[in-house]
């Protein structure tokens, strides 16, 4: 592991700071503002604080109060530090200036990768692959990709060499256009925190003369990126594919590093709970790994700069069946740690007080396990540098979609657990 002066790491989070004025402080409410504009009716604004079962998204004014608005009635999440930071740049209008863009070109056979912050193929970091006929996102342990097909017709703006994302912009009241299509933009501007699931399109088939709007997100280490570019396919060949796109939104390192800063805060107020409750979305069905995962060492899901990949159950795996997984150690299917086996197996509640966890196994565990609502599970986690035991309770599971729990941690062994666990309960007196 590389490491680095405290002088240095120091000035990377002042930076941070100084950079994302939208930054909270320690304690504070963390959750972004947006508008939800919906397909009829007036626009909702507040601050995105949670995400029903029901497909209903929470928004809380600035007064306290809270309002329900179901996903079935939004046209479009508008996210306000979007919507600065593209002022910020001059990007926050329609059209957008034709002269102020730059549209690059790039052919990719089968098998290549390119990453559209260094312009260049094959880096270790790839952000783009070429595959078997499909554009995906690769490399660098790319957190998530998503595609939004934005077809081949651009009316008016259909003239030779025009930049791809021509027809992109906004209306007076703050929607994203292609033409006269509102965009879905969720997946486009969502991070970590935001509650609700992402429904990731991250594989396309490319059609010579459609376009994309493409985001990539890849983890902080080295070069971390989020950005959003605009692609055109200019033509599919026999093994290659030729591009043309321009930049439509990135973040700088040091904007990634507040967002990550702002992750950590938000976890460190329940860095240490031993108990808790948790929802996680299928990942077969929305596509988002990270809001299927959850880590009871670190009570969290599986953000980027917290958990990393360092999740203890994965929910909705294996097809849309209510199946949880556990970790194998360092993804070695084997789980072959100096600690053990990790593994799930549904346990008889009424046996969680018998002192040691491994009394509680009553045989092998399993890989994965199919849950239902009222039972209990014990999960052994073991990696590299922690030992977990953890029981949790399902209090509810609509099978195909989502699964709450309520869950406990027997032990967790390791040189990072030096302070004592508290629970949720503990925390909210």
């Amino acid at each position: 592991m590389i490491r680095f002066p405290f002088q240095v790491c120091a000035s990377l989070v002042f930076a941070a700071c100084l950079a994302w004025p939208a930054l909270p402080p320690a304690g504070a409410d963390w959750h972004r503002e947006v508008v939800l504009h919906r397909h009829e009716g007036s626009p909702v604004s507040g601050r995105f604080v949670d995400y029903l079962p029901e497909e209903t998204y929470v928004l809380a004014t600035p007064s306290g109060e809270k309002i329900e608005v179901p996903e079935a009635d939004v046209e479009q999440v508008e996210f306000a530090d979007v919507r600065r930071h593209l002022e910020r740049e001059g990007r926050y209008r329609r059209p957008l200036d034709p002269a102020a863009r730059e549209v690059h070109e790039v052919v990719l056979a089968d098998g290549e990768r390119y990453n559209f912050n260094l312009r260049v193929k094959e880096s270790p970091e790839g952000m783009i692959l070429f595959w078997r006929g499909l554009l995906q996102g690769a490399g660098g342990g790319m957190t998530y990709s998503h595609f939004v097909d934005l077809g081949s017709a651009r009316g008016d703006t259909a003239v030779k060499d025009a930049p791809p994302g021509l027809d992109l912009g906004w209306l007076e009241d703050g929607r994203l256009v292609a033409g006269d299509r509102v965009l879905r933009t969720y997946e486009l501007f969502a991070r970590f925190l935001d509650p609700a699931p992402m429904r990731l399109s991250g594989k396309v088939s490319p059609r010579s003369g459609n376009r994309y709007l493409y985001r990539a997100v890849s983890p902080a280490g080295g070069r971390g990126c989020d950005l959003v570019v605009v692609l055109e396919v200019v033509e599919v060949g026999e093994g290659s594919v030729r591009l043309r796109w321009e930049e439509f939104l990135s973040w700088t390192g040091v904007e990634l590093l507040g967002f990550r800063v702002a992750e950590a805060r938000e976890w460190a107020s329940r860095a240490e709970w031993r108990e808790g409750d948790a929802l996680l979305w299928s990942r077969f069905r929305y596509g988002d790994y990270i809001k299927a995962t959850y880590s009871f060492e670190f009570a969290t899901r599986d953000g980027g700069e917290i958990a990393g990949n360092d999740w203890d159950i994965l929910f909705g795996n294996s097809g849309p069946f209510p199946v949880a997984a556990a970790h194998r150690c360092g993804g070695d299917e084997s789980g072959d740690c100096p600690g053990g086996v990790s593994g799930i197996r549904e346990i008889d509640p009424e046996l969680t007080d018998t002192g040691d966890p491994q009394n509680l196994a009553g045989g092998e565990l399993a890989k994965e396990c199919a849950l239902r609502r009222g039972r209990t599970y014990l999960v052994h986690s073991v990696d590299m540098d922690s030992d977990v035991w953890a029981i949790f309770k399902v209090t509810d599971i609509d099978p195909a979609r989502w699964v709450k729990i309520h869950w406990q941690v027997l032990r967790r062994d390791g040189a990072k657990f030096a302070g004592p666990a508290r629970s949720e309960k503990e925390d909210k007196r």
